[in-house]
């Protein structure tokens, strides 16, 4: 919906996950990135993680089992999850795993794993980080990562040429370039878990490439 207001120009710029931007260009082209926002990390991941007593070795096996995703899991963590369930299970996620719950974050659902209360969860660079800084004993004890996604490419500001003149995009870009060194915009930013906005990459058309190829577009998409 965002891809096609943007090419009927009822949108001057729109944000996309880094891989739906990647399924986006594909489809239409003529849409250009204009910046990308990143956090500390800098490199987004989805992380599948169990108990350390757990006797799986891969996703492929926890079919059947518990799985906790919180409920502000990111989209990337979705995407990964179907690229290694969907073929086992046409259904989708809830026809493989026995049960899924929706903890009201990802330090509650570590908590849960290393409870036994759940057999597996999902979580983010982020959370995943942020649970080893707060619980590190905890997870050093308890937890492993089961898999983990490569690194997606990150969020997107996306435009199409001709909508907004280049002076208009200029003063954007230079605004959300400053954004970081103002209190308004740190705080602004924080709530995004943003540090910064930066200038597109030179590798970033080959980080989308890389993407695509591991994470094709849904069927409605092509």
């Amino acid at each position: 919906e965002i891809a096609l207001k943007l090419m009927n120009k009822q949108l001057d710029l729109g944000i996309f996950h880094g891989h739906e931007f990647a399924w986006m260009q594909k489809k239409y082209p003529e849409l250009l990135p204009l910046m990308i926002a990143v956090n500390k990390h800098r490199e987004d991941r989805a992380c599948v993680i169990v108990h350390k007593d757990s006797p799986a070795k891969s996703v492929a096996d926890l079919r059947g089992k518990k799985i906790d995703m919180p409920a502000d899991v990111s989209e990337i963590s979705r995407v990964f999850l179907q690229k290694y369930t969907t073929p086992m299970a046409n259904q989708g996620l809830d026809a493989f795993f026995g049960a899924i719950v929706n903890s009201s974050s990802p330090t509650a659902a570590l908590d849960d794993v290393a409870r036994r209360k759940v057999d597996a969860a999902i979580v983010g660079t982020i959370g995943l980080e942020f649970y080893k800084e707060v619980k590190g004993p905890v997870f050093e004890k308890n937890l492993k990562i089961l898999q983990q996604s490569a690194s997606f490419p990150p969020v997107v500001i996306v435009y199409r040429p001709g909508k907004l003149e280049e002076t208009t995009l200029n003063q954007f870009r230079d605004g959300l370039l400053r954004a970081h060194k103002s209190d308004e915009g740190r705080d602004m930013m924080k709530t995004w878990n943003i540090e910064t906005f930066e200038l597109i990459p030179k590798d970033y058309n080959k980080s989308l490439a890389e993407v695509l190829k591991a994470y094709p577009p849904p069927v409605l998409l092509r």
